[in-house]
């Protein structure tokens, strides 16, 4: 980056505005809700017939989940093979086994006969992640999870798109993150589907247990947002960028060390809580008003740059249909020098910006998906892109040497 302050196209964005920061910093000085009153707002935001309910984070979901389920230790769970590190974490937590199944990265999904040869004997289970704002078809794992008589968990928490889609009916859980980064943030929270009421409760069961996050905690994180949300504007955060390249400091590790939900240590201690009501609340306003023309807006934008894209560029997930890019995922060559080229000329793309990691297992990490990790950088397409962003860009990337 040249040491000058210039506009600089932020990778740090929250879907949300300042009136809805100050709205849930409100919410904590109400009394305290009624959490069913909250979850059966959250419920009302959404089509199907399935159990639905609030909690912390897609982390503590998934962790409820496989209390739930009492697997055997040992057992496999099938992942796919790009997905965020806590949740192999909490899989291993259990004491129980990831197998990575290799993606194809133009359908971010893995053909019946991988999934089929991944399954042993010891497999009980298939977690399948929407990765980058995608939706992939998942018809083939929901069959093959009901011809395996396997469970099946549906990772949404990158692929949140309002009514547009709800998760696979067929998966025993579906979970959706509103997370300080995720479209529609209410700044925390998760929000999970669940098949059945039998499963649903055993898992509300396990959570009415945990200590509640308290109203000051959530509060807490708002204020930390409203300082960060000037930083997300071109100037400010150009500011930044200039003030971390004087003192030699890697802004993009500022930036993910302040928008982190969970620290890794103790990571199962931290996700093990119930959510404040005002985070409830917050979620459940947020599903209720969500302006879908911001995702409209977005996906417009993804199409209209990948459509242009030079040659020598691809993109993740280019053979879907349903793509909402909530980041936009370039491959290219070097993506390193790329990300120095478009800093240069303003835009922050990130090669590293994010918790996504390749699982490994017992026959090392999936080649398709090792391979796109050398090769992957991440687009913001946040609230404030608009089409000269994305004219800017594609100049950035026309003229990389």
């Amino acid at each position: 980056m040249k040491s000058k302050i210039q506009r600089v196209f932020p990778v740090l964005q929250f879907d949300a505005s300042y009136a809805q920061l100050c709205r849930a910093a409100l919410y904590c000085l109400f009394p305290p809700f009624d959490t069913t009153r909250a979850n059966r707002e959250i419920r009302s935001g959404w089509l199907g017939d399935r159990e639905v309910f609030g909690c912390l984070s897609v982390r503590t979901g998934f962790d409820l989940f496989l209390q739930a389920a009492k697997l055997p230790k040992g057992s496999e769970v099938l992942v796919s093979g790009m997905t965020i590190r806590d949740m192999l974490s909490i899989v291993e937590h259990h004491g129980l086994v990831v197998v990575p199944v290799d993606l194809d990265i133009d359908t971010l999904d893995a053909p019946r006969k991988c999934w089929e040869a991944a399954i042993t004997p010891k497999t009980k289970a298939i977690m399948f992640t929407h990765l980058f704002g995608s939706h992939a078809d998942t018809s083939v794992v929901a069959s093959i999870a009901k011809d395996h008589k396997l469970l099946f968990l549906e990772d949404c928490a990158q692929a949140y798109a309002g009514y547009n889609y709800e998760g696979n009916p067929e998966a025993d859980v579906t979970m959706f993150s509103f997370g300080s980064i995720k479209t529609a943030t209410a700044f925390g929270g998760g929000v999970l589907h669940i098949h059945t009421k039998a499963l649903a409760e055993r898992m509300h069961n396990i959570m009415e247990a945990y200590p509640r996050q308290t109203r000051r905690q959530y509060a807490v994180r708002i204020l930390r947002y409203m300082v960060l949300q000037p930083l997300a504007k071109p100037i400010p955060y150009g500011l930044l960028v200039f003030l971390c390249s004087i003192l030699g400091i890697d802004h993009d590790a500022i930036v993910r060390s302040s928008v982190r939900g969970f620290p890794p240590q103790e990571l199962i201690r931290n996700i093990r809580h119930q959510p404040a009501s005002p985070l409830l609340r917050m979620m459940a306003f947020k599903i209720r008003t969500y302006d879908m023309n911001r995702l409209w807006r977005r996906t417009e934008l993804g199409n209209s740059i990948a459509e242009q894209l030079p040659s020598q560029f691809s993109y993740a997930g280019r053979g879907l249909a349903a793509h909402s890019f909530w980041l936009f995922p370039l491959i290219a060559d070097k993506p390193a020098q790329v990300q120095e080229h478009l800093r240069r000329d303003g835009i922050d793309a990130s090669a590293n910006g994010t918790t996504l990691v390749v699982a490994e297992g017992r026959s090392g990490k999936p080649p398709q998906l090792l391979e796109l990790s050398q090769h992957i950088m991440y687009i913001p397409l946040g609230p404030m892109a608009r089409q000269d962003t994305a004219e800017k860009l594609l100049a950035g990337l026309r003229g990389k040497p």
